[in-house]
Formats: C-alpha cells, sequence, structure tokens
C-alpha cells in the first residue's frame, strides 16, 4: 500500500530512514519508492564535483534546477533511471528532489521536466580522464517546493555583464534537420534580429547585448538586443501571433525589471516582423512597452509607448 509522500519543503532527515518509510533503492540517485507512486532524485554536491557534473547542475537564473543523469563511465543512455525519470514525468509520477549533503538529506520539493526535458553536455568520466556525453535534465519546480531565494531581487543580487551584439545565423540553420519545426522558428527568429541589428548599426547606432546573472544560480538571462542609446531592452519573436505577443511581453517586462534593480533603467521593446492585432498593440501600449515592427515597404518602424 503506497503512502502520502511524507516531507514538506525544507524537512531534513537521514536517507535510510526515509528509505524504511517508503522504500527505495539506498545505492543509486535516481530510485522509484512508494510502491512505484513517486520517483526520488538525490543531488550531493560533493559527488557533482567528483564527477564533473558541477559545471552543470544545480539551480538556474531561470528558475529551473538542472540535474545530471545516471552513468559514471562511457557516454549516458536513455535507458535504465534516465528513461526511468522521463516516463514517470510521462506518467505523471510525482518527482522529488532531495539535497544530501554531509550525511542529512534536505528535501526540495516536487518538480516536472521542462521544455526540454534534457540537453547533452561533455563532462569527464569517473577517473577524469575522458569526455563523455551526459544528460542535463531540466527540471521545473511546481506548487510544493523550497526556495530560499524568495528574497533575491529584494536583497539586490542582480549583476550585468555587457558584450558586442553578433548577428545570430539563420542561413545553414536547417541543414541537418529540414522537418524540425522548432528549427524552422528559429530560423524565423533569427533572420528578424539579424535584419534588425544590421537596420540599427546602418542608422549609426550602437548594438550590444546583455547578461544577467544571480548570485548563487548557475546560467544568466539575456534579452535579445540591449541598446543604451535608445534605452531599450528588446524581446525579438518571430510571429506577431498571440501566442508569441503574450510570450514577448512576460519576457521583456522582466528584462526591464531586472535592468532596474541593476541599477542601469531600461525601457522594454518587442520585435516582431509584422504589426499586431488592434487589440494587441493596445495591451503593448498600455504595459509601455514600445513596439518594433516592418511596415508594407518592409522598412522598421519603432513605435514607443504613449
Amino acid at each position: 500500500m503506497s503512502l502520502m509522500f511524507p516531507y514538506s519543503p525544507g524537512d531534513q532527515f537521514k536517507r535510510a530512514d526515509m528509505h524504511d518509510l517508503i522504500g527505495g533503492s539506498f545505492r543509486h540517485g535516481m530510485t522509484k519508492c512508494n510502491g512505484g507512486n513517486d520517483y526520488l532524485l538525490f543531488h550531493d554536491p560533493k559527488n557533482s564535483k567528483k564527477f564533473g557534473y558541477d559545471k552543470w547542475e544545480g539551480k538556474q537564473a531561470d528558475g529551473s534546477f538542472h540535474y545530471s543523469g545516471q552513468g559514471t563511465l562511457g557516454n549516458q543512455k536513455l535507458t535504465r533511471a534516465n528513461m526511468g525519470l522521463i516516463k514517470a514525468n510521462e506518467q505523471g509520477i510525482p518527482i522529488h528532489l532531495i539535497e544530501s549533503l554531509n550525511g542529512t538529506c534536505t528535501y526540495l520539493g516536487q518538480y516536472i521536466l521542462g521544455d526540454p526535458t534534457f540537453s547533452v553536455e561533455k563532462a569527464p568520466d569517473v577517473k577524469g580522464h575522458v569526455e563523455r556525453d551526459i544528460f542535463v535534465f531540466k527540471l521545473v519546480p511546481i506548487a510544493n517546493y523550497m526556495d530560499a531565494d524568495l528574497s533575491l531581487h529584494l536583497n539586490g543580487r542582480v549583476e550585468g555583464a555587457t558584450t558586442f551584439w553578433v548577428p545570430p545565423t539563420f542561413e545553414t540553420i536547417l541543414l541537418s534537420d529540414p522537418a524540425n519545426s522548432r528549427k524552422q522558428i528559429d530560423r524565423v527568429e533569427n533572420k528578424l534580429q539579424a535584419e534588425f541589428g544590421g537596420y540599427l548599426i546602418s542608422n549609426g547606432h550602437e548594438v550590444l547585448t546583455h547578461s544577467f546573472s544571480f548570485e548563487g544560480l548557475r546560467g544568466t538571462l539575456k534579452p535579445d538586443f540591449w541598446i543604451p542609446c535608445l534605452g531599450l531592452v528588446v524581446e525579438a519573436k518571430p510571429s506577431n501571433a498571440r501566442e508569441f505577443i503574450r510570450l514577448a511581453i512576460g519576457q521583456v517586462l522582466d528584462y526591464a525589471n531586472l535592468s532596474k534593480l541593476e541599477g542601469n533603467p531600461m525601457i522594454p521593446a518587442i520585435l516582431v516582423p509584422n504589426r499586431p492585432t488592434a487589440d494587441l498593440c493596445s495591451l503593448i501600449n498600455d504595459l509601455g512597452i514600445t513596439m518594433i515592427f516592418r511596415n508594407r515597404n518592409n522598412q522598421f518602424e519603432i513605435h514607443p509607448a504613449k
């Protein structure tokens, strides 16, 4: 008979006591438990460093948690526990993340796999010699999770770094997999970015990129354009369809907020190929977001919010 998962975020316990209560393998970092009704992931920062996973693992700037797959020799494979994690997610089995450090476990909460489910990265084998492929799963926290950094932004721990803008590639992006719709979307967006960047440069504007980082978190958040002379932070999307506008609004308002917290406030702007519908234009304007799109003459127009 299965039990309700017995821990709440922040609870600390010994691993042996937990296994006595709900079962599961004591030896592995990924294991089913509770009669197959829960899936456990153990994150040990010391072991992560030992196996070269520390470059990838841990809490990320976007709020996700990156977790390395199972297998310490040779390329990791989508079998056994790695496939078990994917199937648990597909079947709606709760996935629980637990930090294990110096003999004490801390329950971090319940997660699901994000999009993309995983990336393939490089790490040394257990002997530290050969570079190999490992899976780095993207875990996204859901309702019941522990976040020790809820006051992150209030504490002002946001830092930014600016570099020169480099046009994204788009000509060859479909060659490896022409049927991949995600790559088609990427190609359209990259082409739009490259052309808008060229337009800015031809008009004498300095075009930069900017990265936001957070103390204690891995990774960065990067808007598509950082244009100091216009005071704009820009998020580009490949279409003016509602689903893309909604995504752009959330992202660019976050970037604008981060720029303010960093002490370098910028005006949010959205770049799309064509003018959005009237109701979306009104919404964008009401939110104080600048609109950038091509007119009927294929020229870029920049429309500040009124």
